[in-house]
């Protein structure tokens, strides 16, 4: 129910505190900025839920992306995971593609169990799957900008064993 300026505004603001010791700052001030704000708590803590799971998608696919395209980069891996990957890299677009349509039952089942949660999530939006694939994407795109951004540091200041992309990414 909030515009996306506002909520643009909410990341934007926390993204400051990030940088003060132990990243706590961040989100205690991105949970007082979204309540005081009138985002709704289930909303809230939904956002966060959705946001963790891919953002840690998005790492996985990522790391394993750039260890199988890198030379020598299956070698590096322990042999139950070579033998797993092709199971992993398959049943991550249909974990993905389930997460909604997971959490709505869980919240449908938890809900019949507590008034209390029924309450709270009786109106709450999960996001569809476009739009966590738009997410999900960003999330992968960040993560190859930031292998980008430690590569120009490690070749601009010349210190330790040349690295490549793969393995600073």
């Amino acid at each position: 129910p909030k515009s996306i300026i506002e909520l643009s505004g909410i990341m934007g603001a926390t993204q400051l505190a990030k940088y003060l010791p132990g990243n706590i700052a961040q989100h205690a001030s991105r949970v007082v900025l979204s309540l005081s704000r009138g985002l709704p708590a289930d909303a809230y803590t939904m956002t966060v839920l959705v946001e963790t799971v891919l953002a840690l998608s998005a790492a996985v696919i990522v790391t394993i992306g750039l260890t199988v395209l890198s030379p020598g980069g299956l070698a590096v891996l322990p042999h139950q995971l070579r033998q797993s990957l092709p199971w992993v890299v398959l049943s991550l677009p249909a974990v993905l593609f389930l997460l909604p349509l997971a959490l709505k039952k869980m919240i449908g089942i938890a809900s019949r169990r507590s008034a209390w949660i029924g309450e709270r999530f009786r109106d709450n939006r999960i996001p569809n799957g476009r739009v966590q694939t738009l997410a999900l994407a960003a999330y992968m795109v960040n993560y190859l900008l930031i292998g980008i951004g430690f590569l120009l540091i490690v070749r601009v200041m010349d210190v330790g064993p040349t690295l490549g992309y793969a393995k600073l990414t």
